[in-house]
């Protein structure tokens, strides 16, 4: 089976992790936009206003009650919490920050992700051998704007933990 560039791409930014992509033929140049909103925020939005989020990525497990799939471009189920962790959080076995920091080594630890991308609504399932951050920045540098998803609506949401990450790999990647 023939290796893509993405998967070139994201076995040498996996391994290294300060891989400077602003000289590759990998992507565009220019600037690189990684937004968060809750899917209940943008869903109800008709598509001329949906433009300015780029593409709109779903960081959940479990895809969320009452959305239907053309309200998202990508769904990157690996990015959001573990169903383990989600039930320790809600029977109050773990405060935020324990749970935040835990979700964050999962997200660390990644060997793979699973990413399903929806043309015109169909699903199109796919494994990454790189972590959802990568594959995420990755995102970012192809399309310009990406914009994190989940169903919360308040500050307790992996959603601005997330966004913090990868914002923190773009200004590793460029230094």
């Amino acid at each position: 089976m023939a290796v893509t560039s993405y998967e070139r791409w994201c076995s040498v930014i996996s391994l290294t992790g300060d891989r400077d992509t602003r000289n590759t033929d990998d992507g565009p140049q220019g600037m690189i936009r990684i937004r968060e909103a809750s899917i209940y925020a943008l869903k109800g939005l008709p598509e001329a206003e949906r433009h300015c989020y780029g593409v709109r990525v779903l960081t959940m497990r479990r895809w969320p009650r009452g959305v239907r799939r053309t309200a998202i471009d990508i769904w990157v189920p690996t990015a959001g919490p573990s169903t383990d962790l989600l039930t320790a959080l809600r029977a109050g076995a773990l405060a935020w920050e324990q749970f935040i920091t835990r979700y964050m080594e999962e997200q660390e630890q990644q060997r793979s992700c699973r990413v399903v991308s929806y043309e015109q609504g169909i699903p199109h399932p796919a494994e990454y051998a790189c972590r959802s951050l990568d594959y995420l920045a990755h995102l970012a540098h192809e399309r310009g704007t990406i914009t994190v998803l989940c169903w919360e609506q308040d500050e307790h949401c992996h959603r601005f933990h997330l966004v913090h990450a990868l914002e923190d790999l773009e200004r590793r990647m460029h230094n």
